[in-house]
This record gives structure tokens, C-alpha cells and sequence, in this order.
């Protein structure tokens, strides 16, 4: 050994023990000590030099001997006669023995020896360099006299585990009888001894409550001193440790090397190791974990922290609390009586973060895994350097980085392929289970590789063996329940699908990732992993189980789904036509929706237009029924929450996922949805702006994402969406725009008494079971124009069952008049068809209205009459017709000059003074009532008018119009007046009907009117006309 490597040594050794000796500060050669911390010289370019754990204690001092600047390092790298896997050094010194212990096998092993020796003999004398700086310089050779006698006065079956515990200046493992079922005064006297081994917190803890100076009625001085913080060395080789966990867990030899290498290098710095294994569930790490604390003959300590709210979850509360008690930590070091154990914390991912109010549990997780295990129950500090440190998790990101920076390794576990769970199951886990089964049991049961495979392809949905296992153990199971059977698929299905509902849901959504993109198919793997956990954190597992069920619904009605579409266009026709009469523009675009379908495997949007009570949604339900589609209903009325169709966030408690989703759980992946009502949604402000956003995201990308679902995209290729409304003018542009619009006409008075015999009353008697009940037509044509005045048919159905049902108290067969009607339903009502008015007088017009109610119209009597002092409105006159009526005074004053004073009233009525009144449509006949009034000239009493107007007398669209049209018929106009581009929307159909009854005129501007309208001549502004 030449003389710098036998300097280097003598500096390290006597460096170390002047530490130990209480000396906080030298600096020798390549290493310095700074508060206790021993450090190499700093490499050339780093900023700062590597530290070593060493305890002050004593005696670990061989971590320096291993770095990059360590003269002895390098010769053992440089000399080729060295056995590489033992380039290690041991050097253990101790307070109470008077020579060091090397063990180092080179040919330097006396030399090594001599050094030492001479070192610790300098110490013992006080004539080493090192202690030579003015500190107090503590006496080993005085000390150990002192321990020996303390020790010697303690009974004789406490005197070697006192021995023991100093031997290695921490408490050892008891080898006569464990620390925790000594008595009180047995460990008060063996802390006297080996005060020095515990924390220094602990000591001033300990020495409080033993002089009285701090109660302690729940006995913390027992639990504390219960717990032995020493040690044994390791007796496992390294080489045995690597073929243990290679023959427990199959193909996993790169991670268990990788694990090997970190306990090699953690023994080389007298440490252990901690480690920290990542994977999915069922990649072995419990396994890996467990097998290592086995081959260690070590106890094992299991912390989950699945379940940890907070500090209090893993350190325990303060003492004062009632019921307060220890850590979960400390109670299985308690259960154990020592921290040299294995211990395995699993889920540390899984664990709640920043709870501000009782403290992070990833606060404890770093004290523990610096070395330093806090109780807060026993105030008191556990020495857990020396304890083997495993934990678990599944997902890396939701680890802090300060608790990833304390693994000495990190060992990624990944997910095994379906052809690696093949072989292990081939060739360990069957072989597993069959042993585990009598001899004459086992021999007749033979799992096929063909039948492996499918189980493992489409029942073991994770990338473990946990599901494979469990998988083998059901289907070993239905073998031997019914033996001599043949292990065939359809048994297989049979067997696991009744095993476990929820698992096999998993499987079932599993196995239906192609039916998602990408990114989706890793979310859903996500809701799988929490589903399966085994404790529900903050509520976590439950909702996963809950987002399950949907995605399960979803796809198991797609897979129920017949693989290809066909379409008859015939036969679609002829079954419709059974249920509803005549509607020919409306079935023709449902067919042209399901002819595509069949023909291109997409769906498409269709708008259904018409007054309430039509049929829209009927038909809708019928046309989905004769196509062999599947059918669901979506009610828009009112909707102003875009999460109604996009679901709530997760988070949120009683959340759920949209009504799209929950539509798809019914009609799988090729349907029909109508959206009924569209034009009713909440369009205004911010919110209806995203209710509509929402939609269009759904009929454009035709893959929905639902927020419930944390982003899962769902498939609506194949989807028809039947939109139905009663105004077109309410459904905002851009989602008029997405689909094909077909306008449904009022019902005529002759085809709802067609509806009524031919489809309404046979219908209410069969729903009544009842063959005798009819009507005459005379009947028939009263109920039609004195009772129902809407342009639909739903009422008609009300009526109809009320006079059937009443008639069937006291007959089973009848004809029902007209008297008849008058009896059971009452006398008929007015109407507002019929005018109130038949004489003519300036300031009164016909205006007309529909109802968004009943999408009934009807007539309304304006009248303007002239008074002293300013304008009053009457009749419930509200929002935009308010705003007409000052638009209608601007216009008529634009056309007459007179009508510019604000001398004259304006009453408006409907009926009853009680309605409300709401629309610019009747700005044309406001106009026209102030002009009459102005010029005290009458409109003529034949005349009815609607359309929007401006200030400047220009004529705009409004709606309802054919309703409106069917009302100036049947109260007697025979000119009706309506927008220019109302009239261009008439179908040749509407305009043949209403022609052949009365005039109907189309303007575009106030003076197209006054000359048809006015009998007698009226003073007009020639550039307003």
C-alpha cells in the first residue's frame, strides 16, 4: 500500500471517530464535516459536493471510501486482481471496543487492519491530531468503564440484550425476549444504559416523563420504549436475494436487477435502501415487495395510504384528544417490537394532498423516509434509518417531487402483453392452483392454451395477473363442480359472467376500446383502475363505478346492435301510413334520413317545423318503429344548462352524466334521437349561448365528449337526430343551419275530423276495450268547430276519450250526437274566430295572433282611440308588442303627418283584457289602427293583417302565418294581408286551400296596404307609400 492511500485512510478514520467523539468540524484531505454531515471535496464543475448519511453516532464510515475522490476507491478500480462485486469496504468502530473491525477482502486486508488499529489506539490515547482543536475530548476508555459497570448492575437476563444494543449504538433485536413484553422498569433501566441510541427529541421526551416534569396518564413511555430502534446485520446474499424474486415473479429481470443494484449500493453506504415501485395493479409489485421481506427473514409492515385524509391518518393525534391514539405506523413497528423491518407503503399516489387544516400525510412520508418516523400521539422521534422502506404506487405524476427525490430508486413495473400473461399463467399460475387440489382432482382438469388465451383476451381487461388469476380459480371451480366437462367458450362465458357483475362490466367495457379513440380508451383505463380500488376516497371509487355502469350501457347496447341497416322504402311507407295519415313531406325526409343510413353508415339531422299537437314527435316514435330503429326523446322545453346535455364535472357530489350519454345507453351505437321542442331552450345570455354551443358540438363533430365522463368522446356517427319546433324564428341560425328543415301545415277543420274518425276514436275504444261506442258525423263536425281550436290534434284525443269514457259508466254501446257532447263536455265557449265586432269605425282593425301555446290563431280587435294628454296602453301590453306599438306610431307618422301628436289613446284587446300580449307581428295592423284614427277615416271590416313593421312603413316576416290565415278564414275576412316573404314560404298546397276562401295579399311596405284596406281616400306621404 503505497503512502497516500495509507494518509487517505488514516484522515478518514480519524475524521469519523472525531465526529463520533463530539468534534463538529475538520477538514482533512478529501472530505470535511460540516454539522455532522460527512462530504467528499468537491468535483471539478459541480456546484456543490455530495453529502453521506452518517450518523454521529458512530461508526458508518466507509460511504466516503466509495466516491469518485477516494484514493482507495480508485485502486480498487484500478487493480484487476479485485473482485468487482466486492469493492466494498466495512469499517466498524465502537465507543466500547479498543480496536477497529475491518472486513475487506484484497491483499490489502493487513495493511488495511494496521492503519486502523493505530488510528483507534491515537484516539484512546488522546494523541490523535484530530482532537487537537480545543474541544473537550471524551474519554472512550473512562466511558466504557461507566457502561460496563451500569450494565453490570442490570438484572443478568436484561444484560446481553444491553450488550447487543450497544454494539451497534442502536437497539437490536432482542434475541432472549422481545422489548415490548418487558416490564416498565426493565426498559427504564436499559434506556439509563443506552440513553445515547434514541433521537435526541426522544431523549428529552423520554427524561421528562421519567423525572415527572411531564405526566403521562396515557402511558407514552411504555409505547415509546416498546419500540426497538436496533438492528442485525444482513445475512442474505445478494446473489440469492436476485433468484428468489426471479423464481416468485416471472419476467421481471431487469426491474429486480435494477432492485438488487439498489440494495448493493445502499449496503456499500451502510444505509437502507428505499425504494419505490411503479406500475398498474397486478404488475407484482406487492409481490416483489413481499417475496424481498421474505428472503430478508425481516418482519413486514404494510401501510396503505389508500384511505389517508391527512397527517393525523398516518402519525396519530395529539394525546390530549379523548380516544386519540398512535399512528398507524407506529402501531405495526409496536406489533413487531422493532423498526428493523420491510416496510411496505402502498398507494402513495392514492393519498389526499394539502390538507391545510390537520397536516399533508406526505409530511410524514418524508420524515420517515429521511430516516426520522414522528409520532404525534407519543410526541416522540423513531430511528427508521435502518428499516427497509418499499412503497407502491400507480401513477407517478400525483407524486410530490420533494418525496420522489428521497428514493434511492425509482423501478418502473410496466403492465405485462397478453402473450407474457400467457406464459406466466401456463407456466406458474395454473401449475399454482392445480397443486393446491387433490392428486385424483387435478389430474382430470386440463386447460387448453386456446382456452387460456381466450380468457385472458377477453375476460383479464388489466395488464396484470390479478384478473387471470381469479379468472383460472372460477373456471377450475365450474371443472369441478361439474366434472368431466368440456372446457368450451360458451362454458367459459357461462362460468365468469355469472362469477361477478361488476367485473365483468369492467371486461365488457374493456374489451370495447376500439370502439373509442385513443385518448378516450386511456381515460377509460383510468376509471377502471379507480373502480377497483379498494377503499373510496373521497367518494372517488364510487363515481368510477358509476361513470362505469354508463360507458357498460353504451357499449353493450352497440354490441347488441345488428351489424348492417336495410332499408324498404315501401314497406317503411306502408307501416307509417297505419299510424298517421297523410304527412307526405315529413315521412319522405324520414326517409331520405334512413335510406341514407342504410346506403353510407351516417346519420343525419332533421327539423320538424309545425303548430303544437301535429304529431311531430308521434310520428318520429312511429318512423323509428317501422325502420327498425331504436328511439329516445330529449325535452329542450326550458333547458338553460349546457351540463343537461354535456353532464356535470365528476366532482361535483350528485353529479351525473348528460342526457346524450344516458340516450346512447338505450339506442346503442345506430338510432333515432329527437330533440323535441328545440326552439324552447334558453337561447339568451351566456348560458343559453353554451346550451347552444353544446349542440353544436353535437350535431357537427358527431363525437361527443361528456364531461362526467372526464372527457370520454362518444361515437354519434350512426345517430339521426329528429329536432321538432313549433316557430322556426326562435331556433337561433347557426343550428337552423345543421339541419334539414321540413315545415309541417295546420290541420284543416275537414282533416282533423278525418284524424278523429279514422284514427283518434278507434284507438280510445280499444284502449277501453269497448266495440259499440261511435259517432254521428253531424257529431263529429260539432266537436270540430265548437270545442277544439287548435290547428293540431292532441286535444282532439282529450275530448274524445272523456265523452267515450263518460258514456261507457252506463253503456256499452253508443252513438254519441251532438247533444250528447253538449252534456258531457259543456255548452261550447266563444271564440275568437268569430269577430265581436261587425261594423266599421276608424281606429278598430283586425289584427291576427297565434297562440304559442295551442299554435292556434285567432283575431285580434285593435283600437285606437283619440284623447286629450298622453298615450296609456291597456290589456296586458307587454315587451316587444309594447315596442311595436311606438315603432307603429313612427310609421304611421312617416305616412300622415296628423299622426306625429301624442293626443290619442291606443287600446289593444284579445278576448279578455287578461292576456298577455307579447310579439312584433302585429306592427302592421297597429299602424294601420293609428292611421284610421288619425285620419277618422274606418278599414274596411273584411280586412285582417300581420307582419312586423319599421319606423320607415317597410313590411318584415313574422310567424305562424299559415295559422293566422286559417284564423281570418273562419272568422269571415276575405283579404288577409301578410308579409311579401311569408307569402313566398307558402306551399302550393296552403295557397290553393286558402285561396279558394279568401284573398290572400302579400306587401312589403305600409302603403301597399292603405289602398286596398281604406274604402276611402286617406292623405298619404307619397316617399313613405
Amino acid at each position: 500500500m503505497d503512502i497516500r492511500m495509507r494518509e487517505h485512510i488514516k484522515d478518514y478514520i480519524s475524521i469519523n471517530l472525531a465526529v463520533n467523539s463530539g468534534k463538529d468540524g475538520d477538514s482533512k484531505k478529501n472530505l470535511y464535516v460540516v454539522k455532522g454531515q460527512l462530504y467528499s471535496i468537491k468535483p471539478k464543475g459541480e456546484k456543490h459536493a455530495f453529502p453521506f448519511s452518517i450518523s454521529a453516532a458512530n461508526g458508518y464510515v466507509y460511504d466516503c471510501l466509495l466516491s469518485t475522490n477516494s484514493i482507495l476507491y480508485k485502486a480498487f478500480v484500478n487493480d484487476e486482481n479485485m473482485n468487482r462485486d466486492l469493492v466494498f469496504v466495512i469499517l466498524s468502530t465502537s465507543l466500547c471496543a479498543s480496536s477497529a473491525r475491518v472486513c475487506f477482502i484484497s491483499k490489502y486486508t493487513d495493511e488495511v487492519f494496521a492503519v486502523c488499529k493505530n488510528v483507534v489506539n491515537e484516539i484512546v490515547n488522546g494523541t490523535n491530531e484530530s482532537n487537537r482543536s480545543g474541544d473537550k475530548v471524551v474519554s472512550l476508555r473512562s466511558d466504557n468503564k461507566e457502561i460496563e459497570n451500569e450494565i453490570s448492575s442490570l438484572p443478568s437476563h436484561l444484560q446481553d440484550d444491553a450488550r447487543l444494543q450497544l454494539g451497534s449504538s442502536r437497539f437490536t433485536v432482542s434475541k432472549s425476549s422481545a422489548a415490548r413484553e418487558r416490564t416498565e422498569q426493565d426498559l427504564r433501566r436499559i434506556y439509563t444504559a443506552c440513553r445515547t441510541s434514541y433521537p435526541e427529541s426522544t431523549q428529552q421526551r423520554i427524561d421528562a416523563i421519567m423525572s415527572g416534569a411531564v405526566t403521562d396518564p396515557k402511558k407514552c413511555l411504555r409505547k415509546i420504549l416498546s419500540v426497538s430502534t436496533g438492528y442485525t446485520p444482513e445475512r442474505i446474499s445478494l446473489k440469492l436475494l436476485s433468484k428468489g424474486l426471479n423464481d416468485e415473479v416471472m419476467l421481471r429481470e431487469r426491474e429486480i436487477k435494477c432492485i438488487i443494484d439498489t440494495i448493493r449500493t445502499a449496503q456499500m453506504r451502510n444505509r437502507s435502501p428505499r425504494i419505490l415501485l411503479i406500475g398498474p395493479d397486478g404488475c407484482g409489485k406487492r409481490t416483489i415487495a413481499h417475496k424481498l421481506a421474505e428472503l430478508r427473514h425481516k418482519p413486514v409492515v404494510t401501510v396503505p395510504f389508500y384511505s389517508m385524509q391527512s397527517l393525523v391518518d398516518f402519525a396519530g393525534c395529539s394525546s390530549v384528544f379523548e380516544n386519540s391514539t398512535p399512528g398507524p405506523f407506529y402501531k405495526k413497528l409496536q406489533a413487531t417490537g422493532t423498526t428493523d423491518v420491510t416496510a411496505i407503503m402502498e398507494g402513495i399516489d392514492a393519498c389526499a394532498h394539502d390538507d391545510f387544516k390537520n397536516g399533508d400525510p406526505d409530511a410524514g412520508l418524508l420524515g420517515t423516509l429521511n430516516g426520522l418516523y414522528y409520532d404525534t400521539f407519543l410526541e416522540a422521534e423513531f430511528d427508521v434509518s435502518r428499516t427497509y422502506i418499499i412503497c407502491t404506487a400507480n401513477d407517478e405524476t400525483k407524486i410530490k417531487p420533494k418525496i420522489k427525490e428521497c428514493f434511492d430508486a425509482i423501478v418502473y413495473l410496466n403492465g405485462y402483453t397478453d402473450e407474457e400473461r400467457f406464459i406466466i399463467a401456463k407456466e406458474c399460475t395454473i401449475p399454482s392452483i392445480l397443486s393446491e387440489l387433490p392428486a385424483d382432482v387435478s389430474s382430470t382438469i386440463h386447460i387448453d392454451d386456446s382456452s387460456l388465451r381466450y380468457i385472458i383476451g377477453n375476460f383479464c381487461y388489466d395488464s396484470g395477473m390479478t384478473l387471470v388469476e381469479s379468472s383460472l380459480n372460477a373456471i377450475v371451480g365450474c371443472l369441478i363442480n361439474d366434472s368431466g366437462a368440456r372446457l368450451t367458450k360458451e362454458l367459459i362465458n357461462e362460468c365468469l359472467n355469472a362469477e361477478n357483475l361488476s367485473v365483468n362490466r369492467i371486461a365488457t367495457v374493456h374489451m370495447s376500446r376500439d370502439y373509442f379513440d385513443t385518448e378516450s380508451g386511456q381515460i377509460i383505463d383510468k376509471i377502471i383502475a379507480e373502480s377497483k380500488s379498494d377503499l373510496n376516497r373521497t367518494g372517488r371509487k364510487s363515481v368510477a363505478e358509476k361513470q362505469l355502469e354508463y360507458l357498460y350501457d353504451i357499449v353493450k347496447k352497440r354490441d347488441s346492435a345488428d351489424s348492417e341497416f336495410k332499408f324498404s322504402f315501401d314497406s317503411f311507407i306502408a307501416k307509417v301510413d297505419k299510424s298517421h295519415s297523410g304527412m307526405e313531406d315529413i315521412k319522405l325526409g324520414m326517409a331520405r334520413q334512413f335510406n341514407r343510413l342504410a346506403r353510407t353508415g351516417k346519420g343525419g339531422n332533421l327539423l320538424l317545423v309545425g303548430p303544437p299537437g301535429q304529431g311531430k314527435t308521434t310520428l318520429s316514435s312511429s318512423a323509428a318503429k317501422a325502420a327498425g330503429l331504436p328511439f329516445f326523446k330529449i325535452s329542450c322545453n326550458g333547458v338553460n344548462d349546457p351540463s343537461y346535455f354535456k353532464g356535470t364535472s365528476s366532482a361535483v357530489t350528485m353529479g351525473s352524466c348528460g342526457i346524450i350519454t344516458k340516450a346512447l345507453g338505450v339506442v346503442g351505437r345506430r338510432g333515432i334521437i329527437v330533440l323535441d321542442e328545440i326552439d324552447k331552450l334558453t337561447a339568451s345570455g351566456n348560458a343559453g349561448y353554451s346550451v347552444v354551443s353544446s349542440l353544436l358540438d353535437l350535431l357537427d363533430e358527431r363525437r361527443y365528449a361528456d364531461t362526467y365522463l372526464d372527457g370520454v368522446r362518444l361515437d354519434l356517427s350512426e345517430i339521426i337526430f329528429i329536432a321538432t319546433a313549433n316557430y322556426i324564428e326562435n331556433i337561433p341560425p347557426e343550428i337552423i343551419n345543421r339541419f334539414e328543415t321540413v315545415r309541417m301545415r295546420p290541420y284543416s277543420k275537414k282533416v282533423q275530423a278525418q284524424i278523429l274518425r279514422d284514427f283518434i276514436l278507434p284507438e280510445v275504444c280499444c284502449e277501453n276495450k269497448c266495440k259499440g261506442i261511435s259517432f254521428t258525423d253531424e257529431a263529429v263536425d260539432f266537436l270540430i268547430n265548437n270545442y277544439y281550436f287548435s290547428t293540431g290534434a292532441r286535444q282532439i284525443k282529450v275530448f274524445a276519450s272523456k265523452i267515450v269514457e263518460t258514456v261507457l259508466l252506463t253503456n256499452e254501446s253508443a252513438v254519441v250526437t251532438s247533444d250528447d257532447i253538449v252534456r258531457i263536455i259543456g255548452a261550447p265557449t266563444a271564440d275568437n274566430h268569430i269577430r265581436k265586432y261587425d261594423y266599421t269605425m276608424p281606429g278598430r282593425v283586425n289584427g291576427l295572433a297565434v297562440s304559442s301555446y295551442t299554435g292556434r290563431g285567432s283575431i285580434s280587435i285593435i283600437d285606437c282611440i283619440k284623447t286629450e294628454g298622453t298615450s296609456v296602453f291597456i290589456g296586458m301590453v307587454q315587451g316587444s308588442c309594447l315596442e311595436s306599438i311606438t315603432v307603429a306610431k313612427a310609421a304611421a307618422s312617416t305616412i300622415n303627418p296628423e299622426c306625429a301628436s301624442n293626443n290619442y289613446h291606443i287600446h289593444m284587446g284579445v278576448g279578455e283584457a287578461s292576456i298577455a300580449k307579447d310579439g312584433s307581428s302585429g306592427g302592421l295592423a297597429l299602424t294601420m289602427a293609428i292611421l284610421s284614427c288619425c285620419s277618422g277615416t274606418p278599414v274596411d271590416k273584411e280586412c285582417c293583417f300581420t307582419g312586423e313593421v319599421d319606423i320607415f312603413g317597410n313590411v318584415y316576416e313574422v310567424g305562424g302565418v299559415p295559422e293566422k290565415i286559417r284564423a281570418g278564414i273562419d272568422s269571415g275576412c276575405t283579404k288577409i294581408f301578410i308579409p311579401q316573404r311569408n307569402y313566398e314560404l307558402l306551399t302550393a298546397e296552403e295557397l290553393e286551400e286558402f285561396d279558394a276562401e279568401a284573398e290572400v295579399i302579400a306587401v312589403n311596405k305600409v302603403g301597399d296596404v292603405i289602398s286596398r284596406a281604406f274604402p276611402f281616400s286617406v292623405h298619404i306621404n307619397k316617399q313613405a307609400s
